[in-house]
């Protein structure tokens, strides 16, 4: 992170602090809506991500395949699932049973597969990750249960579309 800033949408700044190495608290003093404004340093190219361009095509298998596969169950239609960059409206989010959700990482997997059973579009924000040891708390048994999930969620997703299992939303 390079910068992260708030204010509100037409008024001053907000107070900002980092709680945790990957985690920011914004003091909203119960204003109804603030804008979060920050830069990612991630001018890296390598092999833990992917990477597209006239030249050279470097695709890591993992992610790869589970979008894939979320497109393919899901039919989302998503360039990835997996960066956690999202920005959703609080109209949307409380629409959603976020209480239902996981409180591990597959928890913005969810939140994706909750907002296409409800019809809502998603935009998405081109954002390069890039992930460091210390930029990263999942080690591999985390990442096999997290893919696990994922896979869990598109087809329970699937399922319900079929109407063989309760609608997720």
């Amino acid at each position: 992170m390079v910068q992260i800033s708030a204010e509100q949408p037409a008024g001053p700044a907000i107070p900002i602090h980092k709680t945790r190495k990957n985690r920011w608290a914004v003091e909203t003093g119960g204003a109804p809506r603030v804008v979060v404004r920050y830069r990612v340093y991630s001018h890296a190219m390598h092999v833990q991500d992917n990477y597209v361009d006239s030249e050279m095509a470097l695709l890591n298998g993992q992610p790869s395949f589970l979008t894939l596969a979320e497109n393919f169950l899901i039919g989302a239609k998503l360039s990835e699932y997996h960066t956690g960059y999202r920005a959703f409206s609080r109209q949307l989010l409380e629409r959603l049973p976020l209480q239902t959700n996981s409180d591990d990482f597959v928890f913005d997997n969810q939140i994706l597969a909750q907002i296409v059973a409800l019809d809502c579009a998603i935009g998405e924000v081109t954002c390069p990750a890039r992930y460091m040891p210390e930029a990263s708390s999942i080690n591999f048994r985390r990442s096999v249960r997290y893919g696990l999930g994922c896979l869990a969620t598109a087809v329970r997703f699937r399922l319900a579309r079929w109407g063989l299992v309760q609608p997720i939303v």
